[in-house]
């Protein structure tokens, strides 16, 4: 309850006529009908305190997402866990896209800390980059975010962890192989693509990023621990020749492990929709490779439905 003071958050749809509020992140086809069942099943049981640590909803979330209890923290809404978060790291500066979640500020001042919003402006030092928008290529503030996301896509596969959510370009962009690229977009009208992973291994991982200024690059590594049934990266390709420092991702205590090479490979073909615009569709295979040049493993990773394939489809630019 706020009480006299100014509302930050949104979804104040009382002191107004509201139809559609896109202040909140809530639904706007309402509530589904099994949430509506499961509140009035529990209604028997409004008389006691609920679960102080929600042991019942970690274990379901466990098992759906495949992550350990002991990763996952249950909060009432994003805002109870910024504010949690800011009261036990008592962080003194921290800086903020704007705009945001207004929370991140209200938390941040109420422990004594301070925010330095930078905005998404081009006089904030922001520059357009060429955006896909629309069917169409314009420089947009935000564009060539793809780049890091496609970088991160291509570093995480390599990696062999799982890939919850991405999209191909509309068109082939020039840095990266058709096939192995991730766009985001920034979100408007509450609408946006993302790219996610999860790390479904069984050890905390470590991303790390590099940005050259004057070469104009960016790299990512995945840092982890090498698991019994991992394979031993000596090599990795992509099918542009892209090779990486193996010893970058080598963990030291195994010398004598036999090394794979890992390699994108990208079936492309080709057709014409009936509206006359021209596309390329493509699979992408990780393959594992021995020593001796054999393939021990060749994974598709744009699975679809069972028995087919989601393949990622490009159009010319026009």
């Amino acid at each position: 309850m706020y009480y006299q003071t100014q509302n930050p958050h949104g979804g104040d749809i009382y002191a107004e006529k509201v139809e559609l509020d896109y202040s909140a992140n809530t639904n706007p086809l309402g509530v589904p009908p099994a949430v509506i069942a499961a509140a009035a099943a529990s209604l028997e049981r409004a008389d006691r305190y609920p679960d102080p640590y929600c042991r019942a909803l970690v274990k379901a979330i466990s098992e759906a997402e495949g992550v350990k209890p002991e990763y996952i923290l249950c909060g009432n809404g994003a805002s109870e866990l910024i504010f949690a978060f800011c009261a036990a790291a008592r962080v003194k500066k921290a800086a903020a896209l704007a705009p945001t979640f207004s929370e991140y500020a209200s938390a941040l001042e109420l422990f004594g800390g301070e925010t330095a919003l930078y905005p998404l402006r081009q006089e904030a030092g922001f520059l357009p980059a060429p955006a896909y928008v629309n069917g169409d290529v314009k420089d947009e503030i935000g564009g060539g975010a793809c780049q890091v996301s496609s970088t991160l896509y291509a570093a995480t596969a390599f990696a062999f962890l799982e890939t919850v959510d991405r999209s191909c370009h509309v068109f082939p962009v020039n840095y990266m192989q058709m096939g192995t690229d991730a766009t985001v977009t920034i979100p408007k009208e509450g609408k946006s693509i993302d790219f996610k992973f999860r790390n479904n291994k069984n050890f905390p991982i470590k991303i790390v990023t590099d940005f050259n200024d004057e070469e104009r690059t960016i790299s990512v590594e995945i840092w982890g621990t090498l698991e019994d049934d991992d394979y031993m990266p000596v090599e990795f390709d992509n099918t542009y020749g892209w090779t990486y420092d193996y010893d970058r991702f080598i963990d030291p205590a195994y010398p004598d492990r036999e090394g794979y090479t890992i390699k994108f490979l990208v079936d492309i073909y080709n057709g014409t929709e009936e509206d006359g615009r021209f596309f390329y569709r493509t699979i992408t295979h990780r393959q594992v490779i021995d020593q001796e040049g054999n393939i021990v493993e060749d994974t598709i990773l744009n699975p679809g439905e069972p028995g087919k394939y989601a393949m990622d489809t490009y159009y010319e630019h026009p």
